[in-house]
């Protein structure tokens, strides 16, 4: 990459600060829900936009066709000046720029301790969806939930699945409903006078005593009778259904980013492929009109979580499901074209595990077998995951990798598994898949970070070395130096170190400005990577830059 292209980088944060300081938390000026349009969606919604409309017309953006043909890509735009993610409605830098404690980790995002069981728990309204029952009930404290079942053929499954995604989501940054796991016997429950059900039709009637009977006895107990749910808080705020993963909202003066062009949307799919989440798309996000502290926001959530891990919902998740899109154009041609002769690797995988998942029916179908972290596909493709960088990958790996073992195994419990063997399964392919991510992401970036200025001494950490991915010996780090000011950049020097450091002891420009532009060639490897690009200027370090 040129000096110039890269260097540009640094003057996106630049342009893009005015817009998300004012995204970060401010009044709005109205101060009234009524502003902002709720923006509906759903299943059928996302498979015709995401999956059918901007799929299929792909290459008629001329700038993508261009993208496309020049492998060149499109830096994300609300990075800061040391290419990192700032805080705003969308996300919050959590454990990997302070670790939670353990019992955060735990809990995740909380209000209560879950619904009041010590009364009666009320039902306002039901709903058959997807395969799946739900209630929509109130506690005597007057807190609102969604009480979400497992299927009997995989009792614990969902439940688990989208309790110990949640706390994932959370711990990584991003906004989240509170979810708790919870097993109540069914006396618990009470109908209110008014309430109704929508049947699998879609037809709404009265949800009498008869048709509660009826519903519950179709869900699976555990062995002392109890039911189990996940159970999803209501939160407050006005409802203004989803936000896109392409544009940004029209009626919201703060939102002055394309939703395809965050790094934090982007590289949703990197935690995708890390908790099996195949269901990552629009209809599953939700925008909040609320008061935080005094201010009136309209703050960005994620939800729903029970496709995560080896759920699909309603069931074990389909051995293609994170191998291939809902309607794949680039598969359906590979079949057309090989006349359907040779295997996909989800074929070769189910084949291998003789066509059934894990043999619990709590686990369902996950596991690392022909895993590939840059080939994940979630049900529905999006531009923003097709304009994923490098460095937005590299970024959502480092988050990736801040976690231990132990909080994996912290996180994995939130879900109640029964089994001690399903929790410590669950947590074993977690963490075998965090490494696996983040050396493919590491490999594909430079993954050098923690850049500090000591003098005149460049001191840096390389997180492949750091994290036990690469071996400490071996490692060779090349730099060029460039002097900054004039038409164009004037190289100065180039160095070569062993070390994680640089002496550039009289290179630095006085009162210009030095970028250094800094390789890695590993062991065994024949070419370099690409670059991090560090900028100093007035005996400090004001920009860096990972190569997209």
């Amino acid at each position: 990459m040129c000096i110039q292209k890269h260097l540009s980088k640094f003057l996106i944060p630049v342009i893009a600060a005015g817009l998300l300081a004012a995204g970060a938390g401010v009044l709005y000026a109205g101060d009234s829900a009524a502003e902002f349009k709720k923006q509906k969606g759903g299943f059928y919604t996302d498979l015709f936009d995401q999956n059918i409309y901007y799929e299929g017309t792909n290459y008629l953006h001329l700038e993508r066709l261009w993208r496309g043909i020049s492998g060149k890509k499109l830096p994300a735009s609300d990075v800061n000046r040391y290419d990192e993610v700032p805080d705003s409605l969308f996300f919050t830098n959590r454990h990997a720029r302070t670790r939670l404690s353990e019992k955060a980790l735990a809990e995740g995002y909380r209000e209560t301790a879950g619904p009041d069981w010590s009364k009666l728990v009320t039902i306002i309204s039901a709903d058959v969806e997807e395969g799946h029952l739900l209630f929509y009930v109130r506690d005597a404290k007057g807190d609102d939930y969604q009480l979400r079942f497992d299927v009997s053929e995989n009792f614990e499954l969902a439940t688990s699945a989208e309790v110990i995604a949640s706390r994932f989501y959370y711990a990584i940054g991003y906004n989240v409903p509170q979810y708790t796991v919870e097993i109540f016997e069914a006396s618990k429950l009470v109908l209110d006078p008014n309430a109704f059900i929508y049947d699998e039709s879609g037809f709404r009637g009265k949800f009498t005593p008869e048709r509660l009977e009826e519903a519950l006895m179709a869900m699976p107990l555990d062995p002392q009778g109890r039911h189990r749910v996940s159970a999803c808080k209501i939160p407050a705020g006005s409802d203004k259904g989803k936000f896109s993963f392409h544009g940004r909202r029209a009626d919201d003066a703060q939102d002055g980013i394309l939703h395809k062009d965050r790094r934090e949307i982007r590289a949703l799919l990197v935690f995708a492929s890390w908790l099996n989440n195949t269901d990552v798309r629009e209809g599953n996000t939700k925008d909040l009109f609320l008061d935080e502290k005094g201010n009136k926001v309209l703050k960005h959530y994620l939800v729903n979580f029970r496709s995560s891990l080896g759920s699909g919902g309603d069931g074990t998740k389909p051995p293609e499901f994170g191998h291939e899109n809902l309607i794949d154009y680039g598969q359906v041609a590979k079949s057309f074209v090989t006349l359907g002769l040779f295997d996909d690797p989800w074929q070769k995988r189910w084949e291998s595990q003789g066509e059934k998942p894990h043999p619990s029916p709590a686990v369902g179908y996950f596991d690392n077998l022909y895993f590939e972290p840059g080939a994940f596909k979630t049900v529905f493709p999006n531009f923003a995951f097709k304009d994923m960088t490098r460095a937005d990958a590299f970024w959502a790996a480092k988050i990736v990798k801040s976690f231990t073992n132990e909080d994996l195994r912290t996180m994995v419990g939130a879900g109640k598994l029964t089994d001690p063997k399903d929790a410590e399964y669950v947590t074993t392919t977690l963490l075998n898949r965090r490494d696996l991510l983040a050396k493919y992401w590491f490999s594909q970036a430079s993954p050098l970070d923690d850049f500090q200025l000591k003098g005149e001494k460049l001191t840096f950490t390389d997180l492949g070395v750091e994290t036990g991915l690469w071996n400490p010996e071996g490692n060779q780090y090349s730099a060029e130096i460039f002097e900054m000011g004039g038409k164009k950049p004037k190289k100065v020097s180039s160095l070569e170190s062993t070390e994680t450091s640089f002496d550039l002891q009289n290179l630095l420009a006085g009162d210009k400005t030095t970028a250094v532009s800094i390789r890695t060639l590993r062991t065994k490897t024949p070419s370099s990577g690409p670059s991090v690009m560090v900028e100093i200027s007035g005996g400090r370090i004001t920009a860096v830059a990972h190569e997209d």
